[in-house]
């Protein structure tokens, strides 16, 4: 999987990123369209010491969800 990554200086894109795996807390989201906002520019600008991959604003489609069992 493809990501962009913040090492915390630098933003790269990440052609080795884990996949990531629903289970029962985790829904996965097959992201198609995506934004950077002002907290994304603030965390490039060291804002709260993020590492990671931004971002929270985006459309996209659910591929995978939680693992449900039928409780009675």
């Amino acid at each position: 999987m493809q990501a962009l990554y913040w090492n915390g200086r630098d933003l790269r894109l990440d052609f080795s990123y884990r996949v990531p795996t629903a289970d029962r807390q985790t829904t996965v989201v097959k992201i198609h369209l995506a934004g950077i906002c002002a907290t994304d520019l603030q965390i490039f600008n060291g804002y709260m010491g993020f590492e990671g991959v931004p971002g929270h604003e985006f459309v996209g489609s659910v591929s995978e969800g939680p693992k449900q069992t039928m409780d009675r």
